[in-house]
């Protein structure tokens, strides 16, 4: 349905008591770049929360990420804005065991809708990082016992523009960079309390040289692993344990040392 379904033609329950699946599209446009206040100014709480009331015992919610970009060109900083409001249906997705459907929203570029997009506008059909993201929601849900955990959100003490914390959860092989020496540190919110087997770093450096980097849970600060020694580009660093490590809800790694600004080309969380 649409957001004046929900609110602006009069509708209550009544009216969609036959469905059981109920879902709703709300956009928020490209001029909101932080992701929560585009959350905020399209509404999303409130349309979730009167979606909500109406469902009955039996009826159950579909979520619609929201990917919508129209009008510009897109720089990375731009894709990933799109992708911190998937995170936040991501995690909304897991706040309600009535969510059973994800039906994820591209929006089409003009190049391939021609007779209904003015020239030059960019959707997010052509947006690698934002397909990627989606492409991490589906098997989070679909693949429940694949190999990987996939991070609901990220965080860093530092990083630029085109090198934000998502590229290191990106196997296309951006390179996530913090933008600055040590101490530096990069945090990924794995939704909740999750067992995590292994834990691989493949590293950014320029110099080589000798590092020290902490593997914690984020929430306790508990020290699960460390490593100390001579690094070299490309190296893979690799956390593992006998059984899967309980984290309690997020991992943040913490480079203590380094001789060049502290950056990962790809970081993953295996099961």
């Amino acid at each position: 349905m649409s957001t004046a379904e929900l609110h602006d033609l009069g509708l209550d329950s009544s009216h969609f008591e036959m469905f059981d699946w109920l879902g709703f599209d709300s956009y928020a446009g490209p001029d909101y770049l932080d992701p929560q206040e585009a959350w905020d100014s399209s509404g999303m709480p409130g349309h979730i929360e009167q979606l909500s009331a109406w469902l009955g015992p039996t009826q159950r919610m579909m979520a619609v990420p929201e990917a919508f970009w129209q009008g510009r060109n897109t720089t990375p900083f731009d894709q990933d804005a799109l992708i911190g409001r998937i995170n936040l249906w991501h995690q909304e997705i897991l706040s309600d065991a009535r969510y059973v459907a994800v039906v994820p929203f591209l929006w089409q570029d003009a190049a391939l809708d021609p007779t209904n997009r003015p020239d030059g506008d960019t959707g997010t059909r052509s947006m690698p990082r934002v397909k990627e993201r989606l492409r991490q929601l589906a098997a989070y849900f679909l693949n429940p016992n694949g190999p990987y955990n996939y991070p609901v959100n990220f965080s860093a003490s530092s990083s630029y523009e085109d090198n934000t914390p998502f590229c290191a959860v990106n196997p296309a092989g951006d390179l996530w960079n913090s933008g600055d020496y040590p101490e530096q540190w990069i945090a990924f919110d794995l939704g909740g309390s999750t067992p995590v087997r292994r834990i691989d770093m493949v590293v950014a450096m320029t110099p080589n040289g000798f590092a020290v980097h902490e593997v914690r849970d984020a929430e306790s600060g508990v020290l699960l692993a460390s490593f100390s020694g001579n690094v070299v580009e490309g190296q893979t660093l690799s956390t593992s344990w006998a059984g899967p490590k309980t984290v309690g809800r997020a991992i943040r790694i913490v480079t203590r040392d380094s001789p060049s600004w502290v950056a990962w080309h790809y970081l993953r969380f295996l099961r």
